[in-house]
């Protein structure tokens, strides 16, 4: 009985491990798509001009940034998944998205160019992030688990 309790906590610790370790993955593909949406919103203003709405409407698959852009537009709210952003990166994206369709042409041209630096050097970051820690998490969930193991035998 003791070894099927340890093997259903090594089981589950490992899984706990997984599953805390997503938030890594997630900020990774909200960077890039924050990346490929900052690409799209400068050709956009360069040459089609088309609204911001329609912009995100027109992404086959919507991510987490696209979802968030649609929100804050529609209901003037920010609504990000809790832990997954910095605070510093939260108030980048609320000025991120108060700044963009608000001045002429060529402001929001130099403006998303600037933005696209600050969005690569947070994409890197979370990429290097992710490397780091999403396996450290599963390791240490698994050890946890195979702690339990071992103190139930």
């Amino acid at each position: 009985m003791n070894v099927f309790f340890g093997l259903l906590s090594l089981v589950s610790c490992t899984v706990i491990g997984y599953m805390l370790s997503t938030k890594f993955s997630k900020r990774k593909k909200f960077y890039i798509n924050f990346a490929t949406f900052n690409k799209k919103l400068e050709n956009e203003i360069s040459f089609s001009q088309k609204t911001l709405i329609d912009l995100v409407n027109s992404g086959v698959d919507a991510g987490e940034f696209e979802k968030c852009v649609k929100n804050y537009f529609e209901n003037k709210k920010l609504d990000i998944q809790q832990n997954l952003l910095k605070n510093d990166e939260i108030d980048f994206i609320k000025t991120y998205l108060e700044t963009i369709g608000s001045s002429d042409k060529i402001t929001q041209i130099k403006y998303l160019e600037s933005a696209s630096k600050t969005i690569e050097n947070n994409l890197s970051a979370a990429i290097e992030d992710e490397r780091k820690y999403k396996a450290l998490y599963i390791k240490l969930g698994f050890l946890f688990g195979l702690m339990v193991f071992v103190v139930l035998l």
